[in-house]
């Protein structure tokens, strides 16, 4: 499902096994929302009560776009056919005149993925009330697996877009690397969990264009890491990680 420059409202709909372009083997994406500036100021999608699952390359793909995900199970995302990359349950990045996408997400589960549960680039997001668990790393070179990571994104014009999100009362568990990672990006985590991953919470210094832009960590109430029944408070660590790269424009 490919939507361009539209405001779409998608309910109590299941999309399954999308299969790739026959002659390149690339996508097979489930739901794919794209700002376009020919078709309007905005592209607006909401997404209800719905299953996005075993598709290819990303479940859902917001590009400059503004979502709205409530209710929502994304799982088991299978990697790319012609490269066996990506596998990303939501993905979202600036289109490319970079109008930066916008993301709510609640009480929705994003599990089983490969290398991100949730990847926000140079883009905003709220995730509320949310279980993120299972990612497992990429099938070409067992690199990344994380659980929501937000990095921050170089524009035409030489800025930088913030990546931006806001997580509260979530659930991060069993990811391959990190739970939570940001990559000189802004991340706010409040009365949440992230269990039994690699590095629970990690951030990294991002160099984009002549910047060298610190990640922020800002705590939102009391959030707890641990494995096995053993919880305590969160120390964030940074370990050198290697980014989740960038999805490119999706094709109508």
């Amino acid at each position: 499902m490919v939507l361009f420059g539209a405001t779409v409202e998608v309910d109590a709909t299941l999309v399954r096994d999308t299969l790739p372009y026959p002659s390149t083997k690339e996508q097979g994406n489930g739901i794919v929302a794209a700002y376009d500036e020919r078709d309007g100021p905005t592209m607006k999608l909401t997404l209800r009560r719905s299953v996005l699952e075993r598709n290819a390359t990303f479940g859902l793909l917001v590009y400059g776009a503004i979502a709205d995900i409530d209710g929502t199970v994304i799982r088991q995302t299978r990697a790319q056919a012609s490269d066996s990359r990506v596998g990303i349950g939501i993905a979202s990045t600036p289109d490319g005149n970079d109008v930066p996408a916008k993301l709510t997400i609640r009480r929705s589960t994003i599990d089983a993925n490969l290398e991100a549960g949730i990847s926000i680039i140079g883009s905003i997001a709220t995730i509320d009330d949310c279980i993120v668990r299972g990612t497992g790393p990429s099938k070409l070179d067992e690199k990344f697996g994380d659980g929501v990571f937000v990095w921050s994104q170089l524009q035409k014009d030489g800025t930088v877009a913030m990546g931006d999100v806001s997580v509260h009362r979530t659930l991060v568990l069993g990811n391959a690397r990190s739970g939570l990672g940001a990559f000189g990006a802004r991340l706010t985590l409040g009365s949440s969990v992230a269990a039994c991953n690699a590095f629970d919470l990690d951030y990294e210094t991002a160099t984009l264009g002549t910047e060298t832009i610190s990640a922020k960590l800002i705590p939102d109430g009391e959030n707890w890491c641990g494995c096995k029944g053993v919880l305590g408070a969160c120390q964030a660590t940074s370990t050198n990680l290697e980014p989740v790269g960038l999805p490119s424009r999706p094709k109508p």
